[in-house]
Order: structure tokens, then sequence, then C-alpha cells
């Protein structure tokens, strides 16, 4: 590709991305009554993950004590195993690592699962164990208060995400 045409591409990804964020914010500021937030929520996470071209989304949430992480929302392809059943509830010391980092630094970042550091290999051994090949996980904050995080996996392949990538996203 040319230098000029790759330029054209990476403007076109950022106007259809945020066509989203977009379309996202403008279907979640526009619940009405009738609606439940929860099937709203699990439209958005399908229509990120379906622009993302990843597998499975997963929406986690503090317990009001912050002894535990729950999954609230998840859509996944027909192919993939919903997870939402054995992460409804979990305690923050099943993952210590994958939280911390994700509270620390308002985002985890693994393009190979397999890097995760060896002294966490029981995190990263669940992860691959229900085949997550990549994620990326972003904070979701409000009031200056870390409520929960989204998480986004693929399955089965590597996926590299950028810095640029990552912070669009955090958008």
């Amino acid at each position: 590709m040319t230098e000029k045409h790759q330029a054209e591409v990476r403007l076109q990804e950022r106007l259809e991305f945020e066509e989203l964020l977009n379309s996202l914010s403008a279907r979640l500021a526009s619940v009405t009554r009738t609606e439940k937030l929860d099937d709203v929520i699990t439209q958005a996470v399908e229509q990120t993950c379906r622009f993302l071209g990843v597998e499975r989304g997963l929406v986690f949430q503090f317990s009001s004590d912050r002894q535990f992480i729950l999954c609230t929302h998840e859509w996944h392809v027909p192919h993939v195993p919903s997870a939402i059943s054995r992460l409804a509830c979990q305690s923050g010391r099943r993952y210590p690592w994958v939280t911390k980092s994700i509270v620390d630094h308002g985002t985890l970042v693994a393009n190979s699962v397999a890097e995760i550091p060896e002294d966490v290999h029981r995190e990263r051994e669940l992860l691959l164990e229900h085949d997550v090949t990549s994620l990326v996980a972003i904070t979701m904050n409000a009031g200056g208060e870390t409520l929960g995080f989204i998480r986004f996996d693929s399955i089965g392949v590597q996926r590299s995400w950028s810095s640029d990538f990552v912070a669009r996203l955090r958008m």
C-alpha cells in the first residue's frame, strides 16, 4: 500500500469508529422507561464486538465493597461458549493481577495471553483454558470513580491492540 492509501484507510477506520461512538452514546442516552437498560447495554457490547471483530465482550462491575467482580453483561458469537455463568460473581482474588492491572492503569492489553507474566501463570492458564488468545480491558468510570470494566476477547486469533486504538477505545 502506498503511504497515501494507508492514511486514507486509517482515516476511514477512525471515522467509522467515531460513528460507532456517536451511535452508542445516542442509544444509551435515549433509553426509555419501557426499554430495559440491560438489553441496551448488551446490544451496545454486541455492536462494539462486531465492529472490533472480536468474539466476546464482557461487562464487569465491582461490588459496593469492592471484594467481588460481577460479570453483568455478555455478548459472544454463536460458536464461542458463554462465559457469564462462569464469571457471574468472582472474587477479585481469582484474577488479582488482571484486576489490579486494569484498575491501576485503566487498561489491560494482552496481545497474546501466553505472554502474561510467568508469575501469574494461574490467571494466564484460566484465560487459555477458555481459548482467550488476546484481550483488551478498559475501566468504566463515572464521577471520578471506577465502577468496573469492559473486556473484549479474541478467541483463537491473536490480535495486536495498538496504543492508538486502545486510546480511542477508552472514549
